[in-house]
């Protein structure tokens, strides 16, 4: 059966959580269509914390999904998004889509730099891919201009980055933009993959970018731990 599930990034990402979070709704959703029909999970409008959540089945497709994403390390200004999958299973051969979004960002710089990170573990001839996006429209899972562009193949022990300065017109530079990561899972069979993605802004100096992708994924990889116990309840 399947269910949504809310939970707070505990640990490193209390400690990386110094500034406050984007004042927008957090969104995930999903499609093993390509697609054509996505299951949506929205953070609390309530009591947003830049956290969502997925744990459960899509449809009636074979795939299945433990994921949780977050926006909350971040701020308008400085953007920090993680996405982390500790199952990604299928019954069969196919492809999933995972969309991770957020509005509410800015205001856009006109010597914005981004890095895409992925860190993914497929089963047999499997295959990871990210795209990342800014939308000029700050509308949610917007893709007019693309960040950066990830694939793995097979099991990738270690981060992986594309780094992008964006140039575009500058009467299009808004005072608020969305940001979308879009990962795709291919499985060539039964079987189950796992990931980290992340997006970052702006690009920090020398080696303090993959510190700080580290720091996040590490925070992200005691979430998987926490998620997979509360699978085997």
């Amino acid at each position: 059966m399947k269910y949504l599930a809310k939970v707070t990034l505990f640990g490193v990402v209390g400690f990386l959580s110094t500034v406050a979070s984007v004042n927008a709704i957090t969104t995930l959703r999903v499609s093993a269509n390509s697609g054509a029909s996505w299951t949506t999970i929205r953070d609390s409008a309530f009591n947003p914390d830049g956290v969502v959540s997925f744990d459960g089945s899509i449809g009636a497709s074979g795939w299945s999904l433990v994921a949780s994403g977050s926006s909350a390390l971040g701020s308008p200004e400085e953007p920090i998004m993680n996405l982390l999958a500790g199952s990604v299973t299928s019954t069969r051969a196919g492809t999933l889509l995972i969309e991770f979004s957020q509005n509410g960002y800015g205001p856009f710089s006109p010597a914005n730099s981004y890095i895409t990170a992925l860190n993914s573990h497929n089963v047999g001839n499997g295959r990871t891919t990210i795209w990342s996006y800014a939308g000029l429209g700050n509308t949610l899972f917007q893709r007019s201009t693309l960040l950066g562009n990830l694939s793995q193949n097979a099991s990738t022990d270690d981060v992986d980055a594309s780094v992008s300065r964006v140039g575009i017109p500058g009467y299009q530079y808004p005072n608020a933009y969305s940001l979308t990561m879009r990962i795709s899972v291919f499985h060539n069979g039964a079987g189950t993959s796992t990931f980290e993605a992340g997006l970052v802004d702006p690009v920090p100096e020398g080696g303090a970018t993959v510190a700080l992708l580290g720091f996040a994924f590490l925070a992200l990889t005691g979430l998987a731990r926490w998620m997979k116990q509360q699978r085997a309840v």
